[in-house]
């Protein structure tokens, strides 16, 4: 089917299109690729618009956190789990604009594939928020069946976006190089054969400088006036291709409603119990805790460690992950303090959060020797941790005297544990 000369308009009816009329919001994409691209801010804006909208503690603890301590530590807070969250959908933007690159053939234009993908992406995005207030409103918890459902219904209607993308690719590549489409098809002469082999039509371009008129010619001897000809058919066409606006403009009002009622939902949760996201304060007692250790073996042992037991000590907790890059890499400044401050008095809590085995191998392979324990989430939530690396030093009074969120170097740790051993020395 011919497209009509419709295309989306503003914000909200580009999302509403790529949900109802595919064809018309990837056609849309790839022409305004060559100018202004509207495609990537867009999905930026509703990439934002879901991060918000599921993870709202994580943004009150970052907006409480920046009035607390700093905006910086704030900003690594939002960044950080923006990063991991978003990460697998940029991948398949990414993959998806190279699979259409390559498909496109000889007019292949990777800026405007990628926008293209980017289409893609908002069936993918509107599928989770409905799934996550379907979820919120129901209080039912996510299954992994119901987990790969969700992720089936998505990606394949993501799939389907792209065929009609790799069409647009194709469509693409069949013109002259340098000419849109639709100049193309509106400026080349045309010649008609219809079924009736005595009967062919010859149309001729005629332009001046002021108007350009079409004639149709018939051998037959007839003249037909194209004017008289192609309104009604013009007309028909219109009626028949153009989608429903008001339709679309529905979709994408509907998409973003149902954000603001997933983050207006997870608020009120947020408000019945302010102290799950309020961000642990400098001088503050700090929270108790229960770990489970690791042993050699790689399980988790009989042992169990308690703030109460290191009452006393100075305390650093170390919290991390064995896929996260930053964590391993500060692993050796971490076990150099151990050995400059054990002796004094410092015990430092390596905490693992994600698999017994690999933390324990990893430990091993750095040829580091540190008490390792485990978490079920439980101690980080109390310790407010949403990104890591996450370090606490806890006083010997069982008081919080620094905390490091993310990688932010090690300067303000090292100041941080000078002074509390140096108040022990006085």
């Amino acid at each position: 089917m011919s497209l009509s000369g419709w295309r989306p308009a503003g914000f909200i009816e580009r999302i509403g299109a790529a949900l109802l009329a595919p064809r018309e919001a990837v056609a849309a994409a790839d022409e305004k690729a060559a100018s202004e691209g509207r495609t990537g801010s867009d999905v930026a804006l509703l990439i934002g618009l879901g991060f918000a909208a599921v993870y709202t503690h994580v943004v009150v603890a970052a907006v409480w956190l920046a009035i607390d301590e700093s905006f910086v530590n704030a900003l690594v807070v939002l960044f950080n789990a923006l990063a991991r969250n978003a990460a697998n959908d940029l991948a398949f933007v990414f993959v998806s604009g190279i699979a259409l690159t390559l498909a496109a053939g000889r007019r292949r234009s990777f800026g405007r594939d990628i926008d293209l993908a980017f289409v893609a992406y908002v069936p993918i995005a509107l599928v989770r928020l409905a799934a996550e207030l379907s979820l919120t409103l129901a209080g039912v918890a996510v299954s992994s069946t119901l987990s790969i459902a969700v992720a089936v219904l998505a990606y394949g209607w993501a799939a389907l976006v792209l065929y009609f993308a790799w069409q647009q690719t194709r469509s693409r590549a069949a013109n002259a190089p340098g000419v849109p489409a639709a100049a193309n098809a509106a400026n080349v002469d045309e010649v008609v054969a219809d079924d009736d082999p005595e009967r062919t039509g010859v149309t001729l371009d005629l332009a001046d400088d002021t108007e350009r008129t079409g004639v149709t010619l018939d051998v037959l001897g007839d003249v037909v006036n194209p004017a008289a000809e192609s309104a009604p058919a013009a007309a028909r066409d219109a009626a028949h291709t153009e989608p429903p606006r008001i339709g679309i403009r529905a979709a994408g009002w509907l998409t973003l409603a149902m954000a603001a009622g997933l983050a207006a939902l997870n608020g009120v949760g947020l408000a019945r119990d302010l102290d799950s996201v309020r961000p642990v304060s400098l001088g503050t007692p700090a929270p108790a805790f229960h770990l489970h250790d690791i042993n050699a073996r790689g399980t988790i042992g009989d042992q169990h460690l308690t703030l109460e037991d290191l009452r006393g000590q100075v305390v650093l907790l170390d919290f991390w992950a064995t896929w996260c890059g930053p964590c391993i890499d500060a692993m050796p400044d971490i076990a150099a303090l151990d050995a400059s401050y054990r002796d004094h008095g410092l015990r430092v809590i390596s905490i693992n959060m994600d698999d017994a085995a690999k933390a324990r191998a990893t430990l091993r392979s750095l040829d580091i020797d540190l008490p390792l324990y485990t978490d079920d989430g439980t101690t980080a939530d109390q310790y407010k941790v949403t990104t890591i690396p996450h370090l606490v030093l806890i006083d010997r009074d069982g008081n919080i005297r620094y905390v490091q969120r993310g990688k932010l170097g090690h300067g303000g740790l090292r100041d941080a544990l000078a002074a509390q051993f140096s108040h022990s020395h006085e």
